[in-house]
């Protein structure tokens, strides 16, 4: 079985979180995403494909951009969220907010076994899905014969 490696350009180790702010670091925005943004993510695999999943509530699919470049899968949600006093609503003024969109961004370094131009993906109930099916298996040729001697 073959692992799906992660590759994130703003890593830092958590040790360094812990030591300089605790457990807390997501509230510090520091633990190796640049806006201590990142979303909860399942990859999972059966004998036909990988599949990711990412939590992506209130994210529009125009808001989620898939890349694939040679071996590197680039997963990205660009928030494009309703700000005070824009101009869409120029009056909107928030009394509480307790939640917004972020920006993510994450790179996966894809096994050789996966069929790249089959890669899929969808958004639906605030799950970004994206399928990797796996290439078929080579069919072995019969590697054993008789060779005539002349």
């Amino acid at each position: 079985m073959l692992q799906i490696q992660k590759r994130n350009q703003d890593w830092l180790p958590s040790i360094f979180d812990e030591f300089f702010f605790g457990n807390n670091s997501l509230q510090n925005g520091f633990n190796g995403y640049s806006n201590g943004y990142r979303p909860q993510m399942n990859i999972t695999e059966d004998d036909k494909q990988y599949q990711i999943q990412v939590l992506a509530p209130g994210f529009a699919k125009d808001e989620a951009n898939i890349s694939l470049n040679k071996d590197e899968l680039e997963i990205s949600l660009q928030a494009t969220d309703v700000k005070s006093g824009d101009e869409k609503s120029p009056k909107l003024k928030y009394i509480r907010r307790e939640f917004v969109k972020r920006n993510y961004r994450q790179s996966f370094i894809l096994p050789d076994e996966v069929d790249r131009e089959k890669v899929a993906a969808s958004l639906e109930n605030g799950i970004l899905n994206v399928i990797l099916p796996k290439l078929e298996p080579k069919q072995e040729e019969n590697l054993v014969r008789q060779i005539t001697i002349c």
